[in-house]
């Protein structure tokens, strides 16, 4: 990861700084998988769960974070603006998650 947080055409940063921000970021995402497997093992085709605006928000930063990622792909294969796409869409997550508890959208996530 510590790759994608830097630009491609521009020198790399060896520092410590750096690859604790690469650290911190795998851990976040590790995290977030991590929950969301849990969520996939439980017998959520069990529950009726509708799109509440819990779900409209999420799926509005899931679409917002597609775009973005394509656009800064699009844009000299911007790497870092997509990890911190991604890393927003991942905080997003975690925070629907926490406040729905046993009651998410699996399908969603």
């Amino acid at each position: 990861l510590m790759f994608l947080l830097q630009a491609w055409d521009k020198p790399m940063n060896y520092s410590d700084k750096a690859v604790d921000e690469a650290k911190a970021k795998e851990d976040s995402f590790k995290n977030l998988f991590g929950a969301v497997k849990a969520r996939l093992r439980e017998d959520w085709p069990a529950r009726n769960v509708g799109w509440t605006t819990d779900e409209r928000n999420l799926w509005t930063a899931i679409e917002t974070c597609q775009h973005n990622t394509h656009a800064a792909l699009c844009d000299n294969f911007n790497t870092p603006q997509v990890m911190s796409e991604l890393s927003s869409l991942c905080s997003t997550m975690n925070v629907y998650m926490k406040k729905r508890a046993n009651n998410c959208a699996v399908q969603l996530l």
